[in-house]
């Protein structure tokens, strides 16, 4: 099982070259296309890929909106932070990360 940014994904598109997933950690950026090459080559088999869904908080993705300068939505979230009850509410997001299961092929499962 691996999860990984997902190159092809809305959030990347729509952040462009602020793409939280574009930073050092991140050594190496996949696709679904780069997945199944490299699964292709190391001799597994893909059982499923899917969207995965990041929890975050109101609190963390203002944090992230400021960091990366997105004003409005910053904006917009520092708002929602002050609100005690939506401050620390944990939300599942679609933040551009895949979830792919595989397995080395010929195996049973």
């Amino acid at each position: 099982m691996i999860t990984t940014p997902n190159t092809n994904s809305f959030t990347c598109k729509i952040m462009g070259s602020k793409w939280a997933h574009y930073n050092l950690e991140h050594i190496h950026c996949f696709n679904i296309n780069s997945i199944k090459k490299i699964a292709e080559i190391t001799g597994f088999e893909i059982l499923e890929i899917k969207p995965y869904f990041k929890i975050l908080t109101i609190k963390y993705m203002n944090y992230i909106f400021k960091y990366n300068k997105r004003k409005f939505l910053s904006f917009i979230f520092s708002i929602l932070e002050k609100i005690p009850i939506l401050c620390n509410l944990q939300i599942p997001i679609l933040a551009g990360e895949f979830l792919i299961i595989l397995r080395k092929k010929g195996e049973i499962i």
